[in-house]
């Protein structure tokens, strides 16, 4: 004959089950979560060396031929004041 168990040691049993599976789960979550970080972090260090780089050719550009961007802010500072002329006139 087989016993059965206790309702107090079903309750035991089905509280072990849960406890396992939520350490499961956080241990799941928390490789995501470190996994995100690292993802987020080579993102951040890409775009970083990728706006070092941008600096960089704009800076050798500017000084290899400056009258361009000499022109480029007269024509953007020209433009931005017939923008602001208008405004003030209303």
């Amino acid at each position: 004959m087989r016993k059965s168990k206790s309702g107090n040691d079903k309750i035991q049993h089905a509280l072990e089950i849960l406890r396992e599976a939520s350490e499961d789960g956080r241990e799941g979550i928390s490789q995501a979560l470190t996994g995100l970080y690292e993802s987020a972090q080579n993102a951040k260090r890409e775009a970083a060396r990728r706006v070092e780089e941008t600096a960089t050719r704009i800076n050798d550009s500017a000084h290899d031929s400056p009258w361009h961007y000499i022109g480029g802010a007269a024509l953007g500072g020209f433009i931005v004041g017939l923008i602001l002329r208008g405004r003030s006139e209303r």
